[in-house]
């Protein structure tokens, strides 16, 4: 019975250390669960503040994302507006190099209008002068004719045993004396048909008459009213020139005396005896001298027009050598300006293209610096991430 109750109390006493061992280690695992809890909720709070970390660098690398790809497509759109700008200013280019091409061509086709210009000015100066040497030997061959005096057909016309009218001052005394009253002309009137009156028998005939010459019956009433207006009825050159040639008999006709009726009487009868042509037998003579006379009258006549054609010829010349000269100039300069503004216009434009190719390849070089960075940024997260 003591070997039974020794046994039994043995196997208490080792129930009992075995139960304290498992106490022991009971204990010890509640302390071991209290740190894992401890452990567990260190790492859900650091979990946690990692994950809304990397919430928020999530967030920002989005947005980061997004922001980079506004600017990208930003970019893409400048790169795009710039390939444009830059084309259409190749194009502007490629134009005004083809324009400055065609002014070069203008411009040596002006150099070569200009030569020939030149050439032609150059031989309308041989022209001009060789018309100069022509009009010269015309002035030599005209120069006998016109000094030659003129034929007086007063001698030819004079009737023998007859004494001739005298002349005075290139004045007949025949073209000096009114139709009229048959005397001299005192303060003649010469109508549109160069024939005379006194003012006397004008205003006594002709001027309360029908308006008519009395010689020739042409009508010149418009005249007669102009003249009137303007107060030149008298021809007062014709009257210096008759006051001067016959001074006596105009101061006798002034003073109205037997002597001027005596004179007017013998001038009108030494005026009608000159009308008698010749002596009998010498008119083809006379006709012959009178032909003579007007053909050198008319060669003189043609060769002042040649001369007045020659010196109107050589003046229009000159006028256009010196207008076709002036317009070549304008024309030239206002070429050269042109040119001028072309070369500044295409100096522009290539400094403008340049600027912007520039420019474009800064922003390319930009981009990539921000690539690489975004690059580098995204590698330093997974590392976190991983960490």
């Amino acid at each position: 019975m003591k070997s039974i109750s020794l046994n039994k109390q043995k196997e208490i006493a080792d129930l009992k250390a075995e139960i304290r061992n498992l106490a022991n280690t009971l204990a010890e695992s509640e302390y071991i669960r209290n740190d894992l809890e401890k452990g567990k909720n260190v790492l859900s709070s650091c979990l946690a503040d990692e994950r809304e970390q990397f919430k928020k660098e999530c967030s920002i690398f989005n947005s980061s994302v997004a922001e980079l790809t506004q600017k990208l497509e930003h970019s893409e759109n400048e790169r795009s507006n710039m390939n444009q700008t830059i084309q259409e200013l190749k194009t502007k280019i490629v134009q005004l190099e083809k324009d400055k091409e065609a002014l070069s061509s203008q411009l040596e086709e002006n150099d070569q209008m200009e030569r020939l210009t030149k050439e032609a000015i150059k031989n309308m100066g041989h022209q001009n002068q060789r018309r100069k040497v022509k009009y010269a030997e015309t002035l030599k061959k005209i120069a006998p004719v016109m000094a030659t005096p003129e034929l007086d057909s007063s001698k030819l016309t004079q009737t023998p045993g007859k004494p001739r009218i005298p002349f005075k001052g290139n004045k007949r005394l025949s073209e000096c004396m009114c139709p009229v009253c048959l005397s001299i002309l005192l303060q003649p009137v010469t109508f549109p048909c160069n024939h005379s009156l006194c003012l006397k028998c004008y205003r006594q005939t002709v001027e309360k008459a029908n308006l008519s010459c009395p010689v020739c019956r042409k009508r010149f009433s418009v005249w007669a009213r102009k003249a009137a207006i303007e107060k030149k009825i008298i021809n007062m050159e014709k009257w210096k020139e008759i006051q001067e040639a016959f001074p006596e008999k105009v101061r006798r006709r002034l003073e109205d005396s037997q002597e001027s009726l005596k004179e007017d009487e013998e001038d009108i009868f030494e005026a009608q005896e000159r009308r008698q042509i010749s002596c009998p037998g010498v008119i083809p003579e006379y006709e012959a001298a009178i032909e003579q006379d007007d053909e050198a009258k008319k060669e003189e006549e043609a060769s002042k027009a040649l001369v007045e054609a020659l010196q109107q010829e050589e003046l229009n010349v000159e006028i256009e050598e010196k207008a076709l000269v002036l317009e070549k100039k304008k024309y030239t300069k206002s070429r050269v300006e042109r040119l001028k503004a072309f070369s500044s216009d295409i100096e522009t434009d290539l400094r403008m293209a340049t600027k912007l190719q520039d420019l474009y390849d800064l922003m390319d070089k930009k981009r990539i610096v921000d690539r690489s960075k975004g690059s580098s940024n995204e590698y330093k997260l997974r590392r976190k991430k991983k960490k």
